[in-house]
């Protein structure tokens, strides 16, 4: 049977030459030589490359842009719509309930910051949904007009 072998077993100087074994300094990389390319058809090719990259970075950013901007602003309606009315009316139910006797403070202050905490995640979430707006107006060149809400 063939026992493996590892490289890092081996002692260094199956690999390297005995002066770097040794640890003599390396010898001086020598520069490479300048490209020699038509001028003119090195610049055509040069700068059709580098406005095709420049239009994909562009696409990208928009399509990324817009993608997150869809994504936060259905995130900001489901916070307007349902988690924020819905934590409001639990708190009052809570709040009845407490006046009542029935439930305790801190269940009261859970409810109370239920609703500070969602309202906090809409501006936040409203606040992603501007600077996205500003990149796309950036990565499109001109502002945008429209809300982004």
């Amino acid at each position: 049977m063939r026992r493996r072998v590892f490289l890092s077993a081996l002692p260094p100087a199956l690999f390297w030459p005995r002066d770097r074994a040794a640890g003599a300094p390396l010898a001086p990389v020598p520069a490479l030589p300048e490209p020699h390319f038509p001028s003119r058809l090195y610049q055509f090719v040069w700068r059709n490359w580098d406005l095709a990259n420049l239009d994909l970075e562009t696409s990208n950013s928009i399509g990324r842009s817009l993608a997150t901007m869809k994504s936060r602003r259905e995130a900001a309606v489901l916070y307007r719509t349902t988690l924020i009315p819905q934590a409001e009316q639990s708190f009052q139910a809570t709040s009845e309930s407490y006046r009542v006797g029935k439930t305790d403070f801190p269940m009261l202050m859970d409810a109370a910051l239920a609703i500070l905490t969602f309202r906090r995640e809409y501006a936040a979430t409203v606040g992603d949904l501007t600077i996205e707006k500003t990149r796309l107006e950036a990565a499109v060149g001109r502002e945008l007009d429209g809300g982004g809400r």
